[in-house]
């Protein structure tokens, strides 16, 4: 678990997204219970983020309806081992959050930047939530090699995952397909972003000659097809230990706090 002081809670510009509208329900005044039932009724109200499972960028849609698979059998953490974690190891806490998502989407920034503050004051770093990463890219061109540097530095530095992600989201407007090697390697030489990683071998997995980093990549995919997300964000809620819902798009702290009782 990183220190209180870490650029995913500090440094984040505002980057509010009007492509998902939150869900039309005040789950803080309601019981968990109530909240999951009403998400599960909203069908395909629930609109997802930045990507559809096409490869279109636009509004996706999701059921969000809960199920009885445990966090050890639901196929979004297949392979979780060794994925970016914030607070206790999944699993061991009240409640575990993984998310689906791609450094170059607005909708995953617009998330990290309004929703994830909170959820990480109020529950993560309190210890009563495991919160986990997974790379689902495809927004931009450049999602997926920017997606394959954050695994090469999780490797060697997982704190330091945190900072590029954070760099990623806050740079994202002024990256492309073309730039994204530079960029990246200019913010780790210049220590724009401080991390332990061996710059080489960051570039080396941007330029896909990492297989390891490549494996990891395909892993989190493969879960994310298993779950048949249509867009990023994307998260699946587990509650002592059993899958309670899945929430697409950038919505409020209620809708995780009603969610999971928190």
């Amino acid at each position: 678990m990183t220190d209180a002081h870490d650029p995913v809670t500090d440094r984040h510009r505002d980057t509010s997204s009007t492509d998902v509208d939150p869900l039309p329900i005040d789950v803080d005044s309601r019981s968990r219970r109530a909240a999951v039932a009403t998400i599960g009724s909203l069908g395909a109200g629930v609109l997802a983020g930045c990507l559809d499972r096409g490869g279109v960028k636009g509004d996706g849609s999701g059921t969000g309806t809960g199920g009885s698979e445990s966090v050890e059998t639901h196929p979004a953490t297949n392979a979780i081992e060794g994925s970016p974690t914030l607070g206790p190891e999944p699993g061991t806490a009240e409640a575990t959050i993984v998310e689906f998502g791609d450094p170059s989407c607005s909708t995953c920034a617009a998330f990290a930047s309004s929703t994830f503050p909170k959820l990480r004051e109020n529950a993560i770093d309190p210890g009563r939530v495991s919160y986990v990463w997974r790379a689902l890219p495809g927004v931009e061109p450049w999602g997926r090699p920017a997606a394959r540097a954050l695994w090469a530095v999780q490797l060697a530095d997982p704190e330091g995952f945190w900072r590029l992600k954070a760099w990623y989201y806050d740079e994202r407007a002024s990256i492309s397909e073309d730039t994204v090697r530079d960029r990246t390697e200019e913010a780790l030489v210049d220590g724009e972003v401080s991390t332990d990683a061996r710059v080489d071998r960051v570039l080396a997995a941007i330029d896909d000659e990492d297989e390891t980093v490549r494996e990891r990549l395909e892993r989190d995919e493969r879960a994310g097809k298993e779950t048949d997300f249509t867009g990023v964000p994307a998260f699946v809620l587990f509650r002592d230990g059993e899958h309670v819902t899945t929430v697409l798009g950038n919505q409020p702290y209620g809708v995780f706090e009603g969610a999971l009782g928190l």
